[in-house]
């Protein structure tokens, strides 16, 4: 059984439970599926097999605190989070990093602003004086709203920002179509990068979901991104152990389960790009694009891209394709259309909360307010002065 730090039982007839090891009884497991049906096709980033990788490739220097709310002996929600530190001390923080394709509380709708009131309370129970860090939630769902308010309403300190993120592009209906909607400029770069690639060697484009292989594709593909600028700034998957077991048994796990696609672009023997992804209901999501700087000329990221989609359109399963990650100029090339993903950090009510939220946020606020006192103020008085 796994070790339970707290079993509290909190207003409402609500009973939390804190988890410290991942060992979870194969009853939570199922009832945290089971809730995830209502969460699309992201729900295979806030799975406890997606977590469960995640904590053992990039756990290390953290402290597991994972909370189960249930009711009337049924889980209602869980909030997979873990206590790490930066410079205001110790903070409760999601289970995220820079590998993180999304994060969300997984909750039962019904009872969303009950669970997330529980969570806090439970949190304050137990770990007083703790600060919050929570990253990459989507602004589209209802917890990450939920939750700042609930935050607002007990008067904590708290601070959120967006911005757009994970571009995304509809791969269903006429391939000849969406060729002709592909931005001029676009198009005939790749129409003349191809030219320019098959005059040095005949071009091959490989899609893998299944392989007895599979190390030694991987080993292709992280051996690219390696030698790339991520290389060298030391972000590559071969830069970490921890994260190259994470990735290969996610694509272990995948390929297994169906959810794996990694696709290759080839001249002769050289591999010039390949792309990660995951298959998640009617949506691919890229998790790791990389490109052979020596065949940067090709731009063979966009190549490889382009016969992706041609693969992906001839597929009636499929309808999205997600970049996932930042609003980069190579990825809105291809499409217009993005979501838009929060950040929320939260102080303690103490007065060192206080003053470190003012220090870092509140003052650019209470500047906001000025600054609109004083337009109001400006506005009047030319108004005032107009009618004189």
């Amino acid at each position: 059984m796994p070790e339970k730090i707290y079993n509290v039982p909190l207003r409402g007839g609500w009973v939390a439970t804190v988890f410290t090891e991942w060992n979870f009884p194969p009853r939570v497991i199922g009832q945290w599926n089971s809730i995830l049906e209502a969460y699309g096709d992201t729900r295979v980033f806030i799975s406890p097999a997606w977590f469960e990788r995640w904590w053992n490739a990039f756990g290390e220097g953290r402290e597991l605190f994972v909370v189960v709310l249930e009711r009337e002996g049924e889980v209602q929600a869980v909030f997979p989070c873990c206590i790490t530190s930066d410079s205001d001390g110790e903070i409760l923080s999601s289970l995220t990093n820079d590998h993180t394709c999304h994060f969300d509380f997984i909750v039962r709708p019904p009872v969303r602003r009950e669970a997330l009131a529980g969570f806090l309370e439970l949190a304050g129970k137990v770990k007083p004086g703790l600060g919050m860090s929570l990253e990459y939630i989507p602004v589209s769902g209802c917890n990450g709203e939920a939750l700042f308010s609930a935050l607002r309403r007990t008067k904590t300190p708290s601070h959120r920002y967006s911005q757009p993120w994970a571009p995304r592009m509809e791969v269903r209906g006429e391939w000849d179509a969406f060729q002709k909607r592909i931005p001029g400029r676009l198009r005939n770069t790749l129409r003349r990068n191809r030219k320019k690639a098959e005059v040095e060697g005949v071009l091959s484009f490989e899609v893998i979901r299944r392989s007895e292989q599979l190390d030694q594709v991987l080993d292709v593909l992280f051996d690219i991104e390696y030698n790339s600028w991520k290389g060298r700034n030391g972000t590559a998957i071969r830069c970490s152990a921890g994260t190259e077991k994470f990735y290969r048994e996610l694509a272990r796990s995948a390929m297994q389960s169906g959810h794996l696609l990694i696709f290759l672009l080839k001249q002769g023997e050289a591999s010039l790009a390949a792309d990660f992804c995951l298959c998640s209901g009617e949506t691919v999501f890229l998790l790791k694009p990389c490109y052979d700087e020596a065949f940067s000329q090709f731009t063979p990221g966009n190549l490889l891209h382009y016969e992706s989609f041609g693969y992906l359109f001839a597929l009636q399963e499929i309808r999205w394709y997600d970049f996932l990650g930042a609003c980069e100029p190579w990825k809105m090339e291809w499409t217009a259309q993005t979501g838009e993903y929060g950040w929320i950090r939260a102080f303690p009510k103490s007065l060192k909360g206080w003053r470190n939220y003012m220090l870092r946020y509140g003052w650019k606020s209470h500047l906001r307010g000025i600054r609109s006192r004083l337009r109001s103020t400006s506005v009047g008085a030319g108004y005032g002065s107009a009618l004189r």
